[in-house]
């Protein structure tokens, strides 16, 4: 029989035994432990301080940032001043006008390499003129303004001028032509040049070249052998060297090609600084580097080594007989803007110092004439007895 109030309520309530469910506790928070101050001990923060207003910045309504505006007042007006002030003139004072004087002697030191056209005509000697003298009458052989020409130059007496005068040379080379650059397989004819004068001979055929136009272009062009060169308009800085040899009868490209210290090109061969420098070092005069100018005479031969170079880290150049301001000798050389004279003996690492003379180069002929014959006779044995079998 059921008992009143059963049912599922019921049940609950006899599950919990008449005891109302507890929610959870809310945690409380740690104690901290002993000798460590409480969080009302701590001191608040500091509360962050707004920037203060100056007096100036109070009347723009802005606020001052920790800009100090008198002392950057102090600094720009004055420098606002002095740009207002317009600037005078000062005259130099008497105690210098009087000893700025010049006591060297101008007559012994060169022109610039590249002189203004102004500054010649500034330095070039005056010209004296007989004075002019008129015999007849002004007042009745008075020209009117609007004449023909072609009258008055029928009446002009003709004007005598005295013929031209060559002048005295300073050395037995300075009769010579100016080296032109070879033709393919032109044969070159021997400059019988003391030996005295031969340094002086290259130093001028190295000198003639920089009176035309030449584009500096390094790409391996073919050209004839014994003779060949590149045409007048390109050059390299070998080139000045070869081209100074032939104007005095020596080959350098067939020497170097003979030699068989490159590669066997006679179109790229001779005209390499290093090939050149290995010939030189080994038929050549070799001579010391020294840091004194006066070590370096006319016509020799300075290589160089340039780290910073576009197209070549080696540099090759010649002396000349010039010497600048500075002391040093000019010399001539191709560093990318067509031959030049220049004060760059020291301008870059000195790598060799060499010079060759017509003798080294004969006695060079003649050891290796024996040589190619002795060649030849070897080859036509050697095809004769290949046909014997």
């Amino acid at each position: 029989m059921d008992q009143p109030g059963a049912g599922p309520r019921a049940g609950n309530v006899k599950k919990h035994n008449g005891r109302r469910k507890k929610g959870r506790r809310q945690r409380q928070p740690k104690a901290p432990p002993r000798g460590t101050p409480s969080l009302a001990a701590q001191p608040a923060p500091a509360p962050r301080a707004e920037p203060r207003a100056s007096h100036t910045s109070k009347a723009l309504g802005r606020f001052d940032w920790g800009i100090d505006w008198p002392g950057l007042a102090i600094l720009v007006v004055p420098l606002a001043i002095m740009a207002l002030i317009p600037s005078r003139p000062t005259e130099p004072t008497r105690h210098v006008t009087e000893t700025a004087t010049w006591h060297g002697d101008l007559t012994h030191e060169a022109m610039p390499l590249l002189p203004d056209p102004a500054s010649r005509v500034a330095h070039a000697a005056p010209i004296e003129l007989p004075p002019f003298s008129w015999h007849g009458d002004l007042s009745r052989e008075a020209m009117p303004l609007l004449t023909d020409p072609t009258s008055r130059m029928a009446h002009a007496a003709p004007i005598e001028l005295p013929p031209p005068q060559a002048p005295a040379p300073t050395s037995a080379l300075a009769a010579l032509p100016p080296p032109a650059v070879c033709s393919p397989e032109a044969p070159l004819t021997p400059v019988s040049v003391p030996p005295s004068d031969f340094g002086h001979a290259i130093s001028d055929a190295a000198r003639a070249q920089t009176s035309g136009f030449v584009i500096y272009n390094a790409r391996y062009i073919r050209i004839a052998y014994p003779g060949g060169d590149t045409k007048p308009l390109y050059g390299v800085c070998t080139d000045i060297v070869v081209r100074a040899y032939r104007a005095l009868g020596i080959d350098l490209q067939q020497l170097i090609h003979v030699s068989r210290l490159g590669r066997g090109d006679p179109s790229i061969d001779h005209r390499r600084v290093e090939v050149m420098r290995r010939f030189l070092t080994r038929y050549g005069t070799s001579l010391a580097i020294s840091d004194f100018a006066e070590d370096y005479r006319p016509g020799d031969i300075v290589t160089y080594h340039r780290p910073e170079g576009r197209i070549s880290q080696y540099h090759i150049a010649i002396v000349t007989d010039r010497i600048a301001p500075s002391g040093r000798p000019l010399i001539a050389h191709n560093r990318g803007w067509g031959p030049q004279v220049e004060d760059a003996l020291f301008a870059d690492r000195v790598t060799g110092h060499y010079r060759l003379s017509p003798e080294q180069v004969e006695a060079f002929l003649r050891s290796r004439a024996p040589r190619a014959a002795e060649r030849r006779r070897r080859t036509a044995d050697a095809a004769a007895s290949a046909r014997r079998r």
